[in-house]
């Protein structure tokens, strides 16, 4: 199973963000968009809004939104 530390440590590697350390008795860590990862927003923007058209045209209430917290059936 791919997991949210994974694809967060692959957008590093690739470099789309960078990963700070926040030392302290509770170390945070605190993830940035670079500007690499920023000049990718125009084309995820293009996409979301051909979705949302795709939906208008479609004349379905989708089931989700971009806001919910995604769960996985371990099952499948």
């Amino acid at each position: 199973m791919y997991s949210s530390i994974d694809q967060l440590r692959e957008m590093e590697e690739d470099q789309l963000i960078t990963r700070t350390v926040i030392p302290g008795t509770q170390s945070k860590v605190v993830y940035s968009i670079t500007d690499l990862g920023r000049s990718l927003m125009p084309i995820l923007n293009q996409m979301y809004q051909w979705g949302e058209e795709r939906i208008s045209t479609l004349q379905v209430d989708p089931q989700f939104s971009i806001n919910d917290q995604v769960t996985r059936d371990s099952g499948k």
